[in-house]
């Protein structure tokens, strides 16, 4: 299991400082943070995943072009919580697709929906990397993990999960926004967070009161 730290908008003393921490798995939301890491990528072995703005109700396509040039790993286009337009969005933009770069999305309102997205993107891509977003709108726990679960049976390929952190997903996200809204002020969040990030990224047991979202 692997857990990447989003960071938010681009903050160069929050950066080194985490990597001072040990941290070196990163999602990247702007084009500022994005070149900024690609900088330090060699020298600190850093991870990185590029995402596409849906959350923010905009998907940013000249960020993922970027991170496509820079060979960063990226999160195709994707609607909130919407399993059709996702299907939609990815066949739009199919020559964004890179097998070894690129993740797809499955979106949906309930497993239903997860399903049939899936099934759906497994016709049009050689799946190699899967992304599940839409989690946190989810009303309880249970029914995340069950989505999770139901896709890991059919997927052996390389899941990643989007802003929560599942059991069932190979790797994961946590925005350091939200993690902060439950954990204190930034001084602390920093090394409270990296003490996660290495408990994670370590395969010590998932400690679930770090767990950010609605239970």
């Amino acid at each position: 299991m692997t857990l990447y730290i989003n960071i938010g908008w681009l903050n160069r003393k929050r950066i080194l400082k985490l990597i001072d921490l040990g941290v070196r798995h990163f999602m990247v939301v702007d084009r500022n943070t994005l070149l900024y890491l690609i900088r330090l990528k060699n020298k600190y072995n850093l991870d990185i995943i590029c995402d596409n703005g849906a959350f923010r109700g905009r998907v940013n396509l000249k960020l993922i072009q970027l991170a496509r040039e820079y060979h960063v790993k990226y999160i195709l286009p994707d609607s909130l919580e919407d399993s059709w337009n996702t299907i939609r969005l990815h066949l739009k933009y199919k020559d964004l697709y890179d097998p070894e770069l690129s993740y797809v999305v499955i979106q949906g309102k309930n497993i239903t929906d997860y399903l049939m997205c899936y099934f759906a993107m497994r016709k049009y891509f050689n799946i190699k990397r899967l992304a599940i977003g839409g989690l946190l709108l989810k009303q309880s726990k249970k029914e995340r993990e069950e989505i999770v679960k139901r896709i890991r049976r059919l997927f052996n390929g390389k899941i990643h999960v989007l802003g929560y952190i599942s059991k069932y997903a190979d790797t994961y996200d946590i925005s350091l926004k939200m993690f902060g809204r439950y954990h204190g002020r930034e001084g602390n969040i920093l090394e409270i967070i990296a003490r996660l990030y290495h408990s994670i990224n370590n395969e010590k047991s998932l400690t679930i009161s770090y767990f950010v979202g609605k239970h």
